[in-house]
């Protein structure tokens, strides 16, 4: 791909945000929210086939929109230090306990409550090989049909061959 073409795609993913950033208000961060958990991440930037530990079985795809809460994994795009593309993942189960609330990590855990492009949920069925995705993210979530397109797209850009939506958001009609 050009480098125009990933420029663009970076264009469309919106603009790195501060959790909260695209929701237009100002929400505080709790205890725990801001933790580092980045080295709990995995990098599945470039292989499309993640091999996650915590895969969905067959019989489990056939509603998209209901996938087990227990093998879900938060993804997060942004930016490494060489200020490439990169996705990362982690199984939402993983504890935090200063979390009181909900005492499991959150997409802002990637970052240490810094900038991000996306995040959502999403699961992977090895049997398939299909990453179902979607834009659940109170932090760093699409808010628009333009920025899920570029989501779904970088997926398929990093080597996801088959990369199923399972978003529920009725999106607003764009100008």
């Amino acid at each position: 791909m050009s480098q125009e073409y990933i420029s663009d795609l970076i264009k469309r993913l919106g603009e790195p945000i501060l959790p909260y950033g695209r929701l237009q208000q100002s929400k505080e961060l709790l205890d725990g929210e801001c933790d580092d958990y980045s080295s709990k991440t995995e990098d599945h930037s470039n292989n499309g086939n993640p091999n996650l530990e915590y895969s969905i079985r067959v019989e489990e795809c056939a509603d998209k929109l209901e996938l087990p809460t227990e093998r879900k994994f938060l993804w997060l795009i942004d930016f490494d230090e060489d200020k490439n593309l990169r996705l990362r993942m982690i199984p939402e189960q993983t504890p935090n306990e200063n979390r009181k609330h909900k005492p499991i990590v959150c997409h802002s855990n990637f970052t240490q409550c810094g900038e991000a492009l996306q995040g959502g949920e999403c699961w992977w069925c090895n049997e398939l090989e299909t990453i179902f995705v979607n834009p659940f993210s109170g932090r760093y979530g699409a808010v628009s049909v333009e920025q899920w397109t570029a989501v779904l797209e970088f997926f398929e850009f990093i080597g996801y061959k088959k990369v199923i939506d399972s978003n529920i958001i009725k999106w607003e009609k764009q100008n």
